[in-house]
């Protein structure tokens, strides 16, 4: 597989203490990439990700598995001990979005759903206004 050649020998020369370096080379042994990451306010950091197909035992990752993703930015993991954000799932959403939206049936399913919801909402709506006026 290909990465980057980093050994703790690598990072020796750096000031950074022992326990970021080892963190650091971790999520490299595991297959992440670090590149230069802009963020909202414009500034420039650093990130990890890995492959949207890519399993990886104990990805960290704050809970969230419990709350709906509009823009799949909000799925982006802070790393508190590295001061990185860890973009892959927030990337894996992008993916999935993509996907779905390539995928014509999937699209018009999606269409009648959403249409099916909006007329049942209408429905409900008419029926609780027409019971007002009735009184």
């Amino acid at each position: 597989m290909l990465r980057a050649a980093v050994t703790v020998e690598n990072l020796e020369g750096s000031d950074f203490p022992s326990s970021v370096k080892h963190r650091v080379l971790n999520r490299l042994e595991k297959g992440y990439t670090m590149a230069r990451y802009r963020v909202k306010t414009g500034e420039f950091t650093a990130y990890f990700t890995i492959g949207a197909f890519i399993s990886v035992a104990n990805v960290p990752i704050e809970d969230v598995w419990d709350r709906l993703s509009n823009s799949g930015s909000d799925l982006q993991a802070l790393d508190k001990q590295l001061g990185n954000v860890d973009i892959t799932y927030s990337a894996s959403w992008q993916l999935g979005r993509t996907m779905a939206i390539a995928d014509q049936s999937f699209v018009t399913s999606l269409g009648l759903v959403r249409k099916n919801i909006y007329d049942l909402g209408m429905y409900y709506y008419q029926l609780e206004l027409l019971s007002e006026r009735s009184r």
